[in-house]
């Protein structure tokens, strides 16, 4: 307890106790009370000590209480207290002018004081206070672990450890973001608001102490809270409402501890499980994976039983996701889009019947799937993908998702897949072209996509198919479309005039223009061959000038 308040007591009062030097450090907490009379108990001291005297060894002598002062001061003893009557009749003005100065309480009962019963009734209030205190700290601790049992969670916690100190609490993760807050009063919000500034002013570096108490305004006490010897983040007590005490911060020290194992119930399995699941598709990855056996024994102890299934991999990401993840508070800002996703993505292949092992990667998710349908034909891969990209959009409205998927693999291969599967991804990204994109489809578009990036694909298509823009661009009646289905179709000209729908003669008449206006025979298949790769060219051109224009999120593959 104070010296403040040991002073109100009744025994101090009935003395006539005064405060004659020292009175701004009364603050000061009084640990325990002992009578002295010796001139050297500044040597059996230990600090926080509340001393009484009649003064009786000091005689008259000033220089030597002036001296015991000094030594007291020094020996951080609480406060001075010189019965008044024995051998002074008033303290001398120099000793009241040198406790000053070394900022030592001093004093004097002007009435005689009971000694015994200041010291009996003294200490019953201090070990009373500190039994009171610890029954506090011990109430706590049992509320907190019944909290616990009964399934509680972070926010339960903060907020029966706000109505213990009376001020609000708020758990940040290391990157200052708050990660839950709570507040007696309701005001969370305010707290919130100023949480910026507040959290990056007066702490001291955790990465070398574990708690501190600030004298900013509002001050704050803070400590670490750690998980087998790690740290999660930081647990601070906002002293808004009232300044807080010594058993405060063993309180929030308790609470922390409370709090670590509110995590570790609620996020160690997900979290061993989750690197369990990205150890193995990184071993895949850089091909650490020893054989067949190891890729299903692995997948089999996370749940996952591929074994008989055709295997596909598959990468999910969106080109829009780290400035997503920016826009997220809490403990991993930057994995928790990446996350959202990886939740989506299992989601929707859990419904749709499949088995999978996935985990993010480099902000994308990426996944082995088995196809418990089917033997893995490329029909039966599109329906999967297009349905992954279907659920997965439906969860993750504001993103635009791109799904890429390889051919079916054996285990062995699984690096190879994913190779494939990030191709077709990047296929779509690039391409600005959102949807699900099958490696099995590509052909040769992705190294059309190079040649874009290159600059060199316009000025191919240009030499290719320039005089046929020309023609349509300045004529009613478009000749390209009948040159690629033309082309798609082989230069069988009985399917494409059924798919133009016009008689045979009128294709004969389209064929002989083109073959005018680009000065060569379409019957020859090298001339064939390159005008159906311009087409495919002059298509990413045409997709990539859309996705400038800001378009992506609306643009689908062209038949």
């Amino acid at each position: 307890m104070s010296l403040a308040e040991v002073l109100e007591m009744n025994v101090f009062v009935q003395a006539g106790a005064k405060v004659v030097a020292g009175a701004s450090k009364l603050d000061r907490t009084v640990r325990w009370v002992h009578v002295f009379e010796v001139d050297y108990i500044d040597r059996l001291v230990q600090g926080g000590e509340l001393l009484l005297t009649t003064g009786i060894p000091f005689g008259q002598g000033t220089q030597m209480l002036s001296r015991i002062i000094r030594d007291l001061a020094a020996a951080r003893v609480a406060g001075l207290v010189i019965e008044l009557g024995r051998t002074f009749s008033s303290v001398p003005y120099a000793c009241i002018q040198e406790a000053d100065r070394v900022g030592l309480p001093l004093i004097v009962l002007q009435r005689e004081g009971q000694f015994v019963q200041i010291t009996e009734q003294v200490h019953t209030a201090i070990v009373d206070r500190r039994s009171t205190q610890l029954s506090r700290i011990d109430d706590l601790t049992t509320d907190m672990a019944q909290l616990l049992l009964h399934g509680g969670g972070v926010s339960d916690l903060l907020g029966r450890l706000a109505l213990q100190v009376s001020n609000p609490i708020v758990l940040e993760d290391l990157a200052h973001q708050v990660i839950a807050a709570a507040d007696p009063e309701g005001r969370v919000d305010e707290i919130l608001q100023a949480w910026p500034r507040h959290a990056r002013s007066a702490h001291e570096d955790p990465d070398r102490v574990g708690w501190g108490h600030t004298t900013s305004s509002p001050g704050c006490r803070w400590c670490v809270v750690t998980l087998r010897d790690e740290q999660l983040g930081r647990l601070h007590l906002i002293e808004s409402h009232k300044q807080s005490s010594d058993v405060d911060a063993s309180i929030l020290d308790r609470a922390a501890a409370a709090i670590a194992i509110s995590i570790l119930i609620d996020r160690s399995p997900a979290i061993v499980a989750d690197r369990a699941r990205r150890s193995l598709i990184s071993d895949i990855l850089q091909g650490g994976v020893q054989g067949r056996q190891e890729v299903m024994l692995r997948a089999r102890n996370l749940g996952a039983d591929l074994e008989g299934l055709p295997l596909v991999a598959v990468v999910v990401g969106t080109a829009f996701l780290e400035q997503q993840s920016e826009a997220y508070s809490g403990a991993t800002a930057h994995e928790l889009a990446p996350h959202d996703l990886l939740g989506a993505v299992r989601s929707a292949v859990r419904k749709a019947g499949l088995v999978s092992v996935d985990a993010v990667e480099a902000a994308r998710v990426m996944a082995i799937v088995g196809l418990t349908t089917g033997d893995g034909r490329p029909d039966e891969i599109g329906r999967f993908a297009a349905g992954l990209h279907a659920a997965v959009s439906t969860a993750l409205v504001d993103s635009s998702l791109f799904v890429g998927v390889s051919d079916v693999s054996p285990p062995t291969s699984l690096r190879r897949a994913f190779e494939q599967a990030t191709e077709a991804f990047e296929y779509g990204a690039r391409g600005g072209i959102e949807g699900a994109h099958l490696y099995y489809n590509l052909g040769v578009h992705h190294l059309l996509l190079k040649l874009w990036e290159s600059g060199d694909l316009a000025q191919f298509v240009e030499s290719e198919l320039g005089a046929l823009l020309k023609h349509d661009a300045e004529s009613s009646l478009a000749l390209l479309p009948t040159l690629g289905v033309y082309l798609g179709a082989g230069g069988n000209k009985s399917a494409v005039a059924r798919e133009l729908n016009i008689e045979r003669r009128t294709l004969y008449h389209r064929i002989d223009r083109i073959e005018s206006l680009l000065g060569r025979s379409l019957d020859e298949h090298e001339q064939a061959f390159r005008l159906e790769l311009a087409i495919q060219g002059l298509r990413v051109i045409r997709l990539r000038g859309a996705s400038a224009r800001g378009n992506s999120r609306h643009l689908r593959r062209p038949n």
